[in-house]
């Protein structure tokens, strides 16, 4: 039986050096999972787009428009750790 892994390339988004939340982690963990066959194409999920519902069970109801519409402000964004 094998694992169901879900991978997508935007994982890892090039914060800088620095940043809190080291996002290479998942690159690099997706390519070992690869190499040492653990992940394969049987196994191997590529997620869509959230949708807005989806992303209100995370953020504040009036919160998802503004995060798909990339206007939820210097300040949130700031303090949700985006560039």
């Amino acid at each position: 039986m094998s694992v169901p892994l879900v991978y997508h390339p935007s994982y890892c988004f090039p914060f800088p050096g620095r940043h809190r939340f080291p996002m290479e982690k998942f690159r690099l963990l997706h390519e070992r999972l690869r190499d040492s066959g653990v992940a394969g194409a049987a196994n191997l999920h590529r997620p869509g787009r959230a949708r807005p519902a989806l992303l209100s069970l995370a953020y504040y109801p009036a919160d998802p428009g503004r995060l798909l519409g990339n206007r939820l402000g210097e300040r949130k964004v700031q303090r949700i750790g985006l560039p």
